[in-house]
């Protein structure tokens, strides 16, 4: 029984699918960008900052925001792909709750798998002002081709949030 050394290159053949809530992209450069969807709220025109712009507002009456779904036969024909979700959330001078939860997941047959939520660590740093939400989502080893990929907003809190884009 002989034994060698791996060469190295091995563990690059397999896609590292972290248990870990975050798992950063560490190879863009492996990866052709495209834009797979840019969804602007335009619920109402309000003035934030002296801005005026289109938001959704969220409150206590609106829980759950439009969103993202997709298909992972449309988003790729690979057998993985990497989702890069950027989103801008206002938060007023006195917010004192908890900031909407950037939600994704996939869906098969309606019963959710990957499912994950994402808050920006330093959000009490953005009161007053836009807060940018950036996660890095690598999709599951999907059940079915047509399986989709969901994303959207998550509001538990009461106060008024404006979210401009995701």
């Amino acid at each position: 029984f002989a034994t060698s050394k791996q060469p190295g290159w091995d563990k690059e053949l397999l896609v590292y699918r972290s248990p870990e809530a975050v798992q950063p992209l560490e190879h863009p450069e492996w990866y052709m960008a495209t834009d797979s969807a840019h969804y602007r709220f335009d619920s109402i025109t309000t003035s934030l900052n002296g801005e005026r712009v289109e938001v959704l507002k969220m409150d206590s009456s609106l829980r759950f925001s439009e969103g993202f779904r997709k298909a992972f036969e449309d988003l790729t024909d690979q057998d993985h792909a990497w989702l890069v979700i950027d989103a801008l959330v206002f938060l007023p001078d006195t917010f004192t709750e908890e900031p909407p939860l950037l939600t994704m997941h996939f869906d098969h047959n309606g019963g959710a798998y990957k499912y994950r939520t994402y808050i920006p660590e330093n959000w009490e740093e953005y009161r007053g002002k836009w807060m940018p939400y950036h996660y890095e989502y690598l999709t599951p080893e999907v059940r079915s081709s047509s399986d989709e990929a969901v994303v959207y907003f998550w509001y538990r809190s009461n106060q008024p949030v404006y979210i401009r884009e995701l």
